[in-house]
């Protein structure tokens, strides 16, 4: 039996308890009499049991319930379901009966409980992996902060999207896992995600940037490719197109071209074009070999005058950017080019365009810097 009974008087005096106390609590019948009923409960809940008694005495006849922590007789704390009655005016009882029943099992599932759903929040809140919880329509019901920041967006602006609007494609196989994951900005990364239904047909999907990785397979690749090209070329001038060609491949860029500088007219000359095989360059190439710039002119030219690599994730919005029409009429959007250095002078400028904006590998940038 997990139940006992006391009465108690009208100041919270234990008057008498029932049997079966020695089972739950450990005290002998009589053994309590005498007692102040206060001193049993847990001192972190005194005020709620005082709070407690005073509402029974101020409601005769009536119920009141209460979950408290009595101490056992060997110090150890037990959760009880309190039941209280003022029958201080009943003839035959003229007395508070309280009973109380052991729900000690019950309180350890909800503390086990809480503590579950705590450590969730804090995997949830600091994982750096992304979280997104949808519903069977595949709208967004909940995001945690590593996806936000790996889509470049707020919690505020994904509550409500669709997944198919962050998830775009299919990428290579790694179990039918890989996806394209739009980023705010537009550019797209690679990221492992791994769906699993949850309550509510409802379903959480685990997102894992697969970026960094990515990168360094297409950057070994690169660098053995450009090695490969440079070893094979009887000239730097001959191993040209080829070393355009690795990079292009490797960084899935559309077009691409090498830009020299002429000291003598002060202008940079197009020396070289590359573009893939699914894409028709010819015309677009024929541009640029007629195309010069000077210093601090167009994209080849601010990289001249600074030194640094430049990036313009929409050529049309970029007024300073003069191929704008020439790249978009080619399907072209995103460019980006580096300063290629002899010594401490920039001596060309090397550019690439792709249809949609794509994040520079960093080890592509230290190949020119």
């Amino acid at each position: 039996m997990n139940a006992f009974h006391f009465l108690l008087s009208g100041e919270g005096v234990v008057l008498s308890e029932s049997l079966a106390t020695i089972g739950v609590l450990g005290y002998s019948p009589g053994e309590l009499a005498g007692s102040s009923a206060f001193a049993l409960f847990h001192p972190s809940e005194a005020r709620q049991a005082r709070d407690f008694f005073a509402q029974v005495t101020v409601t005769p006849g009536l119920p009141v319930t209460a979950e408290l922590r009595i101490r056992h007789k060997l110090g150890r704390w037990v959760s009880m379901d309190c039941a209280a009655s003022n029958l201080l005016e009943h003839p035959g009882v003229l007395a508070i009966a309280l009973s109380c029943r052991d729900v000690t099992g019950r309180a350890l599932g909800q503390e086990a409980l809480r503590t579950s759903e705590s450590q969730y929040r804090a995997l949830f809140e600091n994982v750096p992996d992304g979280i997104l919880i949808q519903d069977a329509a595949g709208t967004c019901l909940n995001a945690n902060p590593g996806l936000c920041g790996l889509l470049g967006r707020t919690h505020e602006e994904l509550i409500g999207m669709n997944a198919a609007d962050i998830v775009v494609t299919a990428g290579a196989d790694t179990g039918g896992r890989e996806r394209q994951l739009l980023h705010k900005d537009g550019s797209s990364f690679t990221a492992e995600v791994i769906t699993a239904p949850v309550a509510d047909n409802n379903s959480i999907l685990i997102i894992r940037d697969l970026s960094e990785r990515k990168q360094a397979e297409r950057s070994g690749a690169m660098r053995n490719a450009v090695s490969r090209v440079l070893s094979d070329a009887e000239s730097l001038a001959a191993a040209t197109p080829g070393v355009i060609q690795a990079i292009c491949e490797a960084e899935f860029f559309e077009f691409g071209s090498i830009w020299e500088v002429d000291p003598a007219a002060g202008v940079l000359h197009c020396r070289e074009t590359w573009h893939g095989p699914d894409f028709d360059g010819s015309a677009l190439a024929a541009q640029m070999r007629s195309t010069t710039f000077a210093i601090g002119e167009g994209l080849p030219g601010r990289v001249w005058a600074s030194g640094e690599m430049h990036v313009v994730p929409n050529v049309l919005l970029d007024s300073g950017f003069r191929r704008g029409s020439m790249l978009t009429a080619a399907g072209l959007r995103g460019a980006l080019a580096f300063p290629i250095f002899v010594g401490h002078d920039v001596a060309g400028v090397i550019d690439f365009a792709a249809r949609e904006i794509r994040r520079p590998d960093p080890q592509l940038i230290e190949m020119f810097l």
